[in-house]
């Protein structure tokens, strides 16, 4: 009961005195147990955790380290969050999140409610409920029997997703810097997941064109340059280098772009090369000059060897595009997700497959005839 868990929240209740692994897992199992027919359809991770377990699929784990594998990978399309009941860190203590977790998972809605009411990371934690009760609906029958369930589920979502919104507002009218700093700022507990990290995971486009995430965005994309930079003083500094240092900075992490303290000069270097405005527009250039290069050498230098060694253009050419496919793979690798995850944005494929076709290409030509 809700209002019996507030009061003895209320009462001083300490959750790190009664809350472990084994007291959750309990939860869990016991919620299954007590639940209606219908209610037990509803809990779609619970029945996943047990079939998988059934399946002998994660042997030797723990139900709480399934049920995070399974909001780890199936949770977000094309995303891999850190499993947040790992076996291995079995010894991290629960907080109110968990029980947040455990009570959308089994459908108490009022409990759930006041879990995020309490909970000092609003935003992170409405938009995860958001996405499993989007989840779950998803997941269920598709069947007339359970229609009302998946609309109310899907209310749900769009509720929790709207009072995530409601945060960012009200934060952004009090607090333009500290909020900006607030959607930035990775959160521990949930994986270190920062708010705007959970608005694109969630796909949230409403929340994402608001006032406060665009304003994050202008700041993360200049970098440490001042938000007020012209873009024709970038462009121009990459014309002529020395002009980058006509470009205001700052010298802290301040996203605001508003502190006085000037960084030096090879500060100023590293934030000018440094910023993805800067990453963006020199990736552009560079593809341009690739394209304008390959135009080249197929017009005037492509003749069969007997006829002609390879020119300077197609070496160039088999040089950048292997560099390119190397940075492929080393997105591939040190993207922190899973293959199938890279591998499941097409144009990451389409990368791929470019690159492969072209160095089989160059290697077809230096066979003998």
């Amino acid at each position: 009961d809700a209002d019996a868990v507030q009061k003895e929240l209320d009462g001083g209740l300490k959750l790190s005195e009664y809350l472990n692994r084994g007291t959750l897992e309990h939860l869990y199992k016991q919620a299954l147990e007590d639940a209606t027919g219908e209610e037990q359809e509803s809990m779609v991770y619970t029945n996943m955790v047990n079939k998988f377990i059934e399946q002998g699929k994660f042997e030797g784990h723990s139900f709480l380290h399934v049920l995070g594998e399974i909001m780890s990978q199936d949770l977000i399309e094309d995303y891999e969050i850190p499993n947040l009941y790992d076996d291995k860190k079995a010894d991290r203590p629960l907080d109110l999140h968990d029980l947040f977790i455990w009570a959308a998972i089994t459908g108490r809605v009022k409990l759930t409610k006041l879990f995020w009411n309490i909970d000092s990371d609003q935003i992170v934690s409405g938009l995860i409920a958001c996405m499993m009760f989007k989840f779950t609906a998803k997941h269920l029958p598709d069947d007339i029997y359970h229609a009302d369930l998946r609309s109310d589920l899907f209310k749900e979502s769009t509720e929790y997703q709207q009072l995530s919104l409601f945060v960012i507002k009200e934060c952004y009218r009090l607090d333009k810097k500290g909020t900006s700093d607030m959607l930035v700022k990775k959160r521990q507990k949930w994986g270190d997941i920062a708010p705007l990290d959970a608005i694109d995971m969630a796909e949230d486009m409403e929340i994402m064109s608001h006032a406060a995430c665009q304003f994050t965005l202008d700041n993360i994309w200049t970098g440490r340059m001042a938000s007020h930079t012209p873009t024709w003083k970038i462009v121009a500094a990459m014309v002529f280098p020395p002009l980058l240092f006509i470009i205001d900075y700052v010298g802290d992490e301040d996203p605001t772009h508003e502190h006085e303290d000037g960084p030096s000069v090879l500060d100023k270097v590293k934030f000018y090369y440094t910023a993805p405005i800067t990453k963006f527009m020199y990736s552009v250039v560079s593809h341009v000059l690739l394209i304008l290069i390959f135009s080249y050498m197929v017009l005037f230098e492509l003749q069969p060897l007997s006829k002609q060694p390879i020119g300077w253009s197609e070496g160039l050419l088999v040089f950048w595009i292997a560099i390119l496919g190397l940075e492929e793979i080393r997105q591939m690798v040190g993207a922190g997700v899973m293959i199938q995850t890279w591998i499941s944005n097409p144009w990451n494929v389409l990368d791929i497959v470019i690159v492969g076709l072209f160095e089989i290409s160059f290697l077809i030509r230096l066979s003998p005839e």
